[in-house]
């Protein structure tokens, strides 16, 4: 809700028309996408939200702000959301746009105070991701990728004496 705040109290966008397109790989940035879009929409936004997976997008002509999230795995966005930025570039240097990306890491970081390392992720994965593609982003946003209640992560396997049961 405060990253959203940000759009009508700094940037002054209210009611606008506004796609939100995103690509997900477990599920975590999908649930952000639609939370993002309920809270706008009782902001009286109208709001679109598209999977970049599932719909191809030929136009954002009518849409006053965009908004791209994508989730990152071993250091890369999800492509298809980079795709979006990198085939709509020209359009969206044109628009008021926000970006975000969900990432396990953040809240790793977060437990184990590693602000440094947050801040490389915000650097290098929006900062650098928005410069990239030329956007001068009204908004940029962090999220725990590991929001998805319906996705159980692989249990590491254990190797050595206490799987084998020796008692060494």
């Amino acid at each position: 809700a405060v990253w959203t705040s940000q759009f009508h109290q700094r940037w002054g966008c209210e009611k606008m028309k506004t796609l939100i397109v995103y690509a997900t790989r477990c599920g975590a940035t999908a649930l952000t996408s639609r939370e993002i879009a309920k809270i706008l929409s009782e902001e009286n936004f109208e709001v679109k939200v598209v999977d970049a997976k599932k719909e191809k997008i030929k136009d954002i002509s009518e849409f006053e702000l965009v908004i791209v999230g994508g989730g990152l795995k071993m250091d890369r966005w999800t492509g298809e959301s980079d795709d979006f930025l990198k085939n709509f570039q020209k359009n969206l240097a044109q628009k008021k746009v926000a970006i975000f990306v969900s990432s396990a890491m953040k809240s790793l970081f977060e437990r184990q105070g590693k602000t440094e390392d947050l801040q490389k992720i915000k650097k290098s994965h929006l900062e650098d991701e928005a410069l990239k593609h030329h956007l001068n982003p009204i908004a940029l946003g962090l999220f725990d990728g590991r929001e998805n209640p319906f996705y159980s992560y692989p249990k590491r396997r254990r190797t050595g004496p206490e799987q084998s049961g020796s008692n060494d």
